[in-house]
Protein backbone atom coordinates (compact mmCIF):
# COMPACT_ATOMS: atom_id res chain seq x y z
CA UNK A 1 0.00 0.00 0.00
CA UNK A 2 1.39 3.52 -1.00
CA UNK A 3 1.78 5.88 2.08
CA UNK A 4 -0.24 9.23 1.28
CA UNK A 5 2.81 11.84 1.81
CA UNK A 6 4.75 9.89 4.01
CA UNK A 7 7.96 9.08 2.40
CA UNK A 8 8.83 5.41 3.09
CA UNK A 9 12.78 5.86 3.29
CA UNK A 10 12.20 8.77 6.42
CA UNK A 11 10.41 6.16 8.20
CA UNK A 12 13.45 3.62 7.67
CA UNK A 13 15.90 6.54 8.58
CA UNK A 14 13.79 7.26 11.74
CA UNK A 15 14.20 3.89 12.69
CA UNK A 16 17.70 4.18 12.19
CA UNK A 17 18.27 6.68 14.26
CA UNK A 18 16.51 5.13 17.19
CA UNK A 19 18.18 1.69 17.08
CA UNK A 20 21.73 3.16 16.44
CA UNK A 21 21.86 6.31 18.58
CA UNK A 22 23.35 5.48 22.26
CA UNK A 23 23.21 9.71 23.36
CA UNK A 24 19.53 9.98 24.67
CA UNK A 25 19.18 13.91 24.39
CA UNK A 26 21.10 13.58 20.65
CA UNK A 27 18.61 11.10 19.95
CA UNK A 28 15.95 13.55 21.02
CA UNK A 29 16.75 15.83 18.96
CA UNK A 30 17.22 13.77 15.68
CA UNK A 31 14.06 12.01 15.97
CA UNK A 32 11.90 15.35 16.84
CA UNK A 33 13.43 16.52 13.74
CA UNK A 34 12.67 13.73 11.62
CA UNK A 35 9.18 14.00 12.74
CA UNK A 36 9.01 17.02 12.14
CA UNK A 37 9.37 16.27 8.36
CA UNK A 38 7.86 12.78 8.19
CA UNK A 39 4.43 14.56 9.77
CA UNK A 40 4.80 17.75 8.21
CA UNK A 41 4.65 19.70 11.63
CA UNK A 42 5.70 22.83 12.72
CA UNK A 43 6.76 22.18 16.34
CA UNK A 44 7.27 19.15 18.46
CA UNK A 45 8.63 17.75 21.72
CA UNK A 46 8.73 15.40 24.17
CA UNK A 47 7.94 14.69 27.69
CA UNK A 48 9.49 12.31 29.90
CA UNK A 49 8.73 9.94 32.18
CA UNK A 50 10.47 10.45 35.74
CA UNK A 51 11.82 7.24 37.12
CA UNK A 52 10.83 8.16 40.42
CA UNK A 53 7.23 8.96 40.22
CA UNK A 54 6.32 6.77 37.40
CA UNK A 55 4.76 9.84 35.68
CA UNK A 56 5.33 12.44 33.01
CA UNK A 57 8.50 14.89 34.43
CA UNK A 58 7.27 18.78 33.16
CA UNK A 59 10.29 20.12 33.94
CA UNK A 60 12.45 17.99 31.37
CA UNK A 61 11.52 18.12 28.08
CA UNK A 62 12.96 18.24 24.54
CA UNK A 63 11.63 20.70 22.33
CA UNK A 64 11.93 22.43 18.71
CA UNK A 65 10.31 25.52 17.55
CA UNK A 66 8.76 26.13 21.02
CA UNK A 67 9.22 28.69 23.50
CA UNK A 68 10.72 27.96 26.31
CA UNK A 69 8.32 30.23 28.80
CA UNK A 70 5.43 28.23 27.72
CA UNK A 71 7.06 25.11 28.82
CA UNK A 72 7.52 26.65 31.86
CA UNK A 73 4.14 27.70 31.82
CA UNK A 74 2.49 24.66 31.32
CA UNK A 75 4.47 22.82 34.14
CA UNK A 76 3.58 25.41 36.81
CA UNK A 77 0.14 25.81 35.92
CA UNK A 78 -1.51 25.14 32.01
CA UNK A 79 -1.23 21.42 32.44
CA UNK A 80 -4.01 21.28 34.71
CA UNK A 81 -6.36 21.72 31.97
CA UNK A 82 -5.04 20.09 29.28
CA UNK A 83 -6.82 17.19 27.89
CA UNK A 84 -4.04 15.01 26.58
CA UNK A 85 -1.68 15.92 29.71
CA UNK A 86 -5.26 14.42 31.65
CA UNK A 87 -5.22 11.24 29.24
CA UNK A 88 -1.61 10.12 29.38
CA UNK A 89 -2.30 6.67 30.86
CA UNK A 90 -5.70 6.56 28.98
CA UNK A 91 -3.55 2.94 27.43
CA UNK A 92 -4.55 4.77 23.54
CA UNK A 93 -1.31 4.93 22.35
CA UNK A 94 -2.28 8.08 19.65
CA UNK A 95 -4.21 11.05 20.61
CA UNK A 96 -5.37 13.85 18.38
CA UNK A 97 -7.88 16.64 19.13
CA UNK A 98 -11.05 14.41 17.35
CA UNK A 99 -10.45 12.24 19.79
CA UNK A 100 -11.10 14.55 23.12
CA UNK A 101 -14.07 16.72 20.75
CA UNK A 102 -15.18 18.49 17.50
CA UNK A 103 -12.61 21.59 16.59
CA UNK A 104 -16.26 23.55 17.46
CA UNK A 105 -15.86 22.92 21.20
CA UNK A 106 -11.55 22.96 21.27
CA UNK A 107 -11.48 26.49 20.31
CA UNK A 108 -13.98 27.33 22.53
CA UNK A 109 -11.86 25.88 25.46
CA UNK A 110 -9.95 28.81 28.18
CA UNK A 111 -7.18 26.19 27.58
CA UNK A 112 -6.67 26.57 23.76
CA UNK A 113 -7.58 30.45 23.66
CA UNK A 114 -5.30 31.56 26.36
CA UNK A 115 -2.51 28.76 25.58
CA UNK A 116 -2.41 26.94 22.89
CA UNK A 117 -3.70 29.66 20.31
CA UNK A 118 -0.76 32.45 21.18
CA UNK A 119 2.00 30.27 20.40
CA UNK A 120 -0.40 29.45 17.25
CA UNK A 121 -1.22 25.64 17.90
CA UNK A 122 -4.56 24.18 16.58
CA UNK A 123 -3.61 20.95 15.93
CA UNK A 124 -1.74 18.28 17.96
CA UNK A 125 -1.29 14.80 18.05
CA UNK A 126 0.38 13.26 21.35
CA UNK A 127 2.08 9.57 20.70
CA UNK A 128 2.49 7.54 23.78
CA UNK A 129 5.47 5.75 24.57
CA UNK A 130 5.14 2.27 26.25
CA UNK A 131 7.43 -0.13 26.56
CA UNK A 132 6.57 -3.87 28.02
CA UNK A 133 3.60 -1.79 29.53
CA UNK A 134 5.86 0.74 31.43
CA UNK A 135 4.88 4.02 30.39
CA UNK A 136 8.46 5.72 28.70
CA UNK A 137 6.86 9.25 27.49
CA UNK A 138 5.05 11.61 25.12
CA UNK A 139 6.00 12.65 21.80
CA UNK A 140 3.95 15.55 20.66
CA UNK A 141 4.05 17.24 17.34
CA UNK A 142 2.15 20.67 17.27
CA UNK A 143 0.43 22.38 13.80
CA UNK A 144 -0.91 25.53 13.30
CA UNK A 145 -4.56 26.67 11.27
CA UNK A 146 -2.77 26.84 8.35
CA UNK A 147 -2.00 23.42 7.99
CA UNK A 148 -4.54 20.72 7.61
CA UNK A 149 -5.13 18.14 10.67
CA UNK A 150 -3.80 15.08 11.31
CA UNK A 151 -5.17 12.07 8.95
CA UNK A 152 -5.76 8.97 9.62
CA UNK A 153 -2.92 7.65 8.01
CA UNK A 154 -0.73 9.39 9.75
CA UNK A 155 -2.08 8.22 13.08
CA UNK A 156 -1.71 4.72 11.90
CA UNK A 157 1.89 5.26 11.00
CA UNK A 158 2.58 7.29 14.27
CA UNK A 159 0.64 3.78 15.89
CA UNK A 160 3.05 1.77 13.93
CA UNK A 161 6.45 3.62 14.59
CA UNK A 162 5.80 4.23 18.77
CA UNK A 163 6.76 0.74 20.06
CA UNK A 164 10.63 1.29 17.95
CA UNK A 165 10.75 4.75 19.70
CA UNK A 166 9.85 3.18 23.27
CA UNK A 167 12.62 0.30 22.84
CA UNK A 168 15.06 2.59 21.83
CA UNK A 169 14.67 4.67 24.91
CA UNK A 170 14.71 2.06 27.22
CA UNK A 171 17.61 0.95 26.05
CA UNK A 172 19.72 3.74 26.13
CA UNK A 173 18.61 3.99 29.16
CA UNK A 174 19.70 0.68 31.02
CA UNK A 175 22.69 1.09 29.35
CA UNK A 176 23.35 4.47 31.32
CA UNK A 177 21.63 2.78 34.50
CA UNK A 178 23.94 -0.29 34.51
CA UNK A 179 26.95 1.84 33.66
CA UNK A 180 26.27 3.99 36.30
CA UNK A 181 25.61 0.98 38.80
CA UNK A 182 28.91 -0.24 37.75
CA UNK A 183 30.63 2.81 37.95
CA UNK A 184 29.54 2.78 42.29
CA UNK A 185 30.08 -0.64 42.64
CA UNK A 186 33.38 -0.26 42.11
CA UNK A 187 34.05 2.98 44.32
CA UNK A 188 31.83 0.91 47.17
CA UNK A 189 34.67 -2.27 47.28
CA UNK A 190 37.46 0.32 47.59
CA UNK A 191 36.16 2.01 50.78
CA UNK A 192 35.65 -0.51 53.80
CA UNK A 193 31.93 1.02 54.10
CA UNK A 194 29.59 -0.16 57.16
CA UNK A 195 26.60 1.45 55.68
CA UNK A 196 25.58 2.24 51.96
CA UNK A 197 23.30 4.42 50.80
CA UNK A 198 21.89 5.30 47.17
CA UNK A 199 19.87 8.18 46.39
CA UNK A 200 18.46 8.81 42.90
CA UNK A 201 18.61 12.59 41.31
CA UNK A 202 15.98 13.93 43.70
CA UNK A 203 17.63 12.50 46.77
CA UNK A 204 15.20 9.57 46.74
CA UNK A 205 16.26 6.29 48.52
CA UNK A 206 17.04 3.72 45.86
CA UNK A 207 18.76 1.51 48.53
CA UNK A 208 20.20 1.56 51.64
CA UNK A 209 21.52 -1.33 54.42
CA UNK A 210 20.68 -1.98 57.34
CA UNK A 211 23.68 -0.36 59.23
CA UNK A 212 22.72 3.06 57.09
CA UNK A 213 19.11 3.20 58.10
CA UNK A 214 20.09 3.35 61.86
CA UNK A 215 22.93 6.09 60.87
CA UNK A 216 21.63 8.13 58.43
CA UNK A 217 17.34 7.67 57.34
CA UNK A 218 15.95 7.11 61.12
CA UNK A 219 17.92 11.40 61.32
CA UNK A 220 16.37 12.34 58.26
CA UNK A 221 13.28 12.92 56.67
CA UNK A 222 12.03 10.06 54.58
CA UNK A 223 9.61 12.01 52.44
CA UNK A 224 11.45 15.09 52.48
CA UNK A 225 13.23 14.86 49.01
CA UNK A 226 13.74 18.53 48.25
CA UNK A 227 17.11 20.64 47.85
CA UNK A 228 16.42 22.34 50.48
CA UNK A 229 17.16 22.11 53.91
CA UNK A 230 14.66 22.06 56.55
CA UNK A 231 16.30 24.41 59.86
CA UNK A 232 15.17 20.79 61.82
CA UNK A 233 17.66 19.13 59.93
CA UNK A 234 20.81 21.40 60.82
CA UNK A 235 22.94 19.25 62.58
CA UNK A 236 21.69 15.95 61.17
CA UNK A 237 23.43 13.88 59.22
CA UNK A 238 21.10 13.90 56.79
CA UNK A 239 21.49 17.46 56.09
CA UNK A 240 25.14 16.72 55.65
CA UNK A 241 24.87 14.93 52.89
CA UNK A 242 22.04 16.32 51.43
CA UNK A 243 24.28 19.81 51.11
CA UNK A 244 26.94 17.80 49.64
CA UNK A 245 24.66 16.19 46.82
CA UNK A 246 23.09 19.91 46.22
CA UNK A 247 26.23 21.37 45.83
CA UNK A 248 27.80 18.06 43.32
CA UNK A 249 24.29 18.72 41.34
CA UNK A 250 25.77 22.31 40.92
CA UNK A 251 29.11 21.00 39.37
CA UNK A 252 27.51 18.87 37.13
CA UNK A 253 25.21 21.15 36.01
CA UNK A 254 27.79 23.49 35.25
CA UNK A 255 29.38 20.42 32.98
CA UNK A 256 26.39 19.96 30.93
CA UNK A 257 26.25 23.46 29.89
CA UNK A 258 29.42 22.10 28.52
CA UNK A 259 30.21 22.38 24.77
CA UNK A 260 31.17 18.81 25.12
CA UNK A 261 30.13 17.03 28.10
CA UNK A 262 32.27 14.28 29.52
CA UNK A 263 30.14 11.03 29.30
CA UNK A 264 29.74 8.84 32.85
CA UNK A 265 31.50 11.22 34.85
CA UNK A 266 31.66 10.25 38.77
CA UNK A 267 31.92 13.35 40.86
CA UNK A 268 34.02 13.55 43.74
CA UNK A 269 32.94 15.69 46.91
CA UNK A 270 35.05 16.87 49.68
CA UNK A 271 34.20 14.02 52.32
CA UNK A 272 32.33 14.46 55.96
CA UNK A 273 33.56 13.10 59.48
CA UNK A 274 30.50 12.78 61.02
CA UNK A 275 30.18 12.48 65.08
CA UNK A 276 27.56 10.61 66.58
CA UNK A 277 27.69 9.44 70.55
CA UNK A 278 31.55 7.98 71.36
CA UNK A 279 31.76 7.23 67.03
CA UNK A 280 33.56 8.89 64.57
CA UNK A 281 32.03 8.44 60.72
CA UNK A 282 33.63 8.95 57.47
CA UNK A 283 30.75 10.11 55.00
CA UNK A 284 32.19 9.98 51.28
CA UNK A 285 29.66 11.47 48.79
CA UNK A 286 29.96 10.23 44.90
CA UNK A 287 27.37 11.64 42.37
CA UNK A 288 27.29 9.62 38.58
CA UNK A 289 26.59 11.98 36.10
CA UNK A 290 24.00 9.25 33.98
CA UNK A 291 25.28 10.59 30.63
CA UNK A 292 23.68 10.57 28.63
CA UNK A 293 19.94 10.62 30.38
CA UNK A 294 19.42 13.79 32.51
CA UNK A 295 20.37 15.89 36.01
CA UNK A 296 17.01 14.29 37.35
CA UNK A 297 18.67 10.73 36.51
CA UNK A 298 21.96 11.37 38.41
CA UNK A 299 22.75 8.48 41.12
CA UNK A 300 24.51 9.42 44.65
CA UNK A 301 26.32 6.55 46.58
CA UNK A 302 26.74 7.76 50.12
CA UNK A 303 29.46 5.45 51.97
CA UNK A 304 29.64 5.59 55.34
CA UNK A 305 32.50 4.49 56.94
CA UNK A 306 33.30 3.79 61.40
CA UNK A 307 36.93 5.82 61.39
CA UNK A 308 37.32 4.18 65.13
CA UNK A 309 36.95 0.37 63.56
CA UNK A 310 38.61 0.82 60.50
CA UNK A 311 41.39 2.34 62.10
CA UNK A 312 41.90 -0.55 64.75
CA UNK A 313 41.35 -2.99 61.77
CA UNK A 314 43.67 -1.65 59.90
CA UNK A 315 46.51 -1.26 62.62
CA UNK A 316 46.06 -4.66 63.76
CA UNK A 317 46.87 -6.20 60.08
CA UNK A 318 49.98 -3.58 59.62
CA UNK A 319 51.07 -5.19 63.31
CA UNK A 320 50.15 -8.85 62.91
CA UNK A 321 50.43 -9.52 59.17
CA UNK A 322 53.84 -7.26 58.54
CA UNK A 323 54.87 -6.91 61.77
CA UNK A 324 55.17 -3.35 61.86
CA UNK A 325 56.28 -1.58 65.06
CA UNK A 326 54.21 1.10 66.43
CA UNK A 327 56.23 4.23 65.09
CA UNK A 328 55.73 2.26 61.81
CA UNK A 329 52.28 1.74 62.14
CA UNK A 330 52.25 5.73 62.85
CA UNK A 331 54.79 6.44 59.82
CA UNK A 332 52.60 4.24 57.50
CA UNK A 333 49.20 5.83 58.18
CA UNK A 334 50.59 9.47 57.94
CA UNK A 335 52.11 8.30 54.37
CA UNK A 336 49.00 7.41 53.23
CA UNK A 337 46.87 10.33 54.17
CA UNK A 338 49.87 12.27 51.81
CA UNK A 339 52.16 13.79 54.41
CA UNK A 340 55.49 14.26 53.21
CA UNK A 341 58.74 13.27 55.30
CA UNK A 342 59.14 16.73 56.88
CA UNK A 343 55.28 16.96 58.00
CA UNK A 344 55.97 13.66 59.34
CA UNK A 345 59.16 14.68 61.21
CA UNK A 346 57.46 17.85 62.56
CA UNK A 347 54.17 15.76 63.48
CA UNK A 348 56.49 13.17 65.07
CA UNK A 349 58.97 15.12 66.97
CA UNK A 350 61.63 13.01 65.10
CA UNK A 351 64.26 13.92 62.14
CA UNK A 352 63.79 13.51 58.83
CA UNK A 353 66.67 10.94 58.69
CA UNK A 354 64.75 9.12 61.31
CA UNK A 355 61.53 8.81 59.17
CA UNK A 356 63.45 7.89 56.14
CA UNK A 357 64.96 4.65 58.02
CA UNK A 358 61.70 3.85 59.08
CA UNK A 359 60.54 4.24 55.65
CA UNK A 360 62.82 1.25 54.09
CA UNK A 361 62.02 -0.81 57.08
CA UNK A 362 58.29 -0.52 55.66
CA UNK A 363 59.22 -1.37 52.39
CA UNK A 364 61.17 -4.19 53.00
CA UNK A 365 58.40 -5.65 55.53
CA UNK A 366 55.29 -4.96 53.43
CA UNK A 367 57.22 -5.63 49.82
CA UNK A 368 57.28 -2.38 47.87
CA UNK A 369 59.89 -0.39 46.37
CA UNK A 370 58.34 3.22 46.23
CA UNK A 371 56.50 5.74 47.90
CA UNK A 372 54.05 5.67 45.67
CA UNK A 373 52.96 2.25 45.93
CA UNK A 374 52.80 2.91 49.52
CA UNK A 375 50.26 5.66 49.36
CA UNK A 376 48.08 3.81 47.34
CA UNK A 377 48.10 0.52 48.96
CA UNK A 378 44.63 -1.08 50.39
CA UNK A 379 45.59 -2.86 53.31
Amino acid sequence: MQLANINLRDMLDLVSITSSCNDLPKMYQNVLTKMLTLFNSERANFLIVDNASGDLDLNNTFSIGLDQKYAHLFSDYYYKFDPFYAARNSGKIVLTVKDFMQYQKWINLDYYRKFQKIQNIFHQMSIHLVFERKFIGVLALFRSERLSDFSDEEIRIANILAPYLAASIEKIKSMAQMSSELNLYRIEHKFSSIGTVILDGRFQKLYSNEKAEQLYLSEGNKQNTSPQIDKKETNSIFSKIKCECVSLRSIMQDDTNEENPKQDKTYYPIETIYKKQDNNFKISIFAQNNFPMSLGTATYLISIEDINKSSNNEMLILEEKYGLTKREIEIFLLVSKGLTNKEISQKLFISQFTVKNHLKNIYTKIGIKRRTKLVASKI
